[in-house]
């Protein structure tokens, strides 16, 4: 199943109007019918027991990008790892704020491979990992739909 322009664009705008993520669509040739990464932003993780759903292509990449900040001590973790014949886990890291101030968080991106059609969940838990038997701050779940 392929994902016509429109399509993309409906999601995309339907995920802006609720204001909980925003979907950016990027493709290096500069076409946009069959996008090669999606990215997921948030700018306030929800509730673990709200699952933001992302919808991937057979093949291609998406990122998740959330807001951290290393000067605490927090980072996200892997809370649980993906299905590996749906999504694996490629790379994640620390993005400091663009003007350095005392104290400003950044973001971190994670980076998942889409590698075979199927349904699998990404939990992402906001700790210190120091901390042994302590719960996470926070922790966002996320439903992705490999086509």
């Amino acid at each position: 199943m392929t994902y016509s322009k429109g399509i993309m664009l409906m999601f995309a705008v339907m995920a802006v109007g609720c204001g909980a993520l925003l979907v950016s669509i990027s493709n290096a040739s500069g076409v946009t019918q069959v996008p090669e990464r999606i990215t997921i932003s948030t700018s306030a993780p929800m509730s673990g027991a709200v699952k933001i759903p992302i919808a991937a292509l057979k093949g291609n990449k998406f990122s998740i990008n959330l807001p951290s900040n290393a000067t605490t001590g927090y980072g996200w973790r892997l809370g649980n790892k993906p299905n590996a014949s749906v999504a694996k886990f490629v790379d994640s890291q620390y993005n400091a704020p663009s003007q350095a101030m005392p104290g400003k968080g950044g973001t971190e991106t994670w980076t998942f491979q889409a590698v075979g059609k199927g349904t699998t969940s990404i939990v992402l838990e906001y700790a210190r990992p120091w901390e042994k038997g302590v719960a996470p701050v926070k922790t966002q779940t996320f439903a992705v739909i490999v086509q």
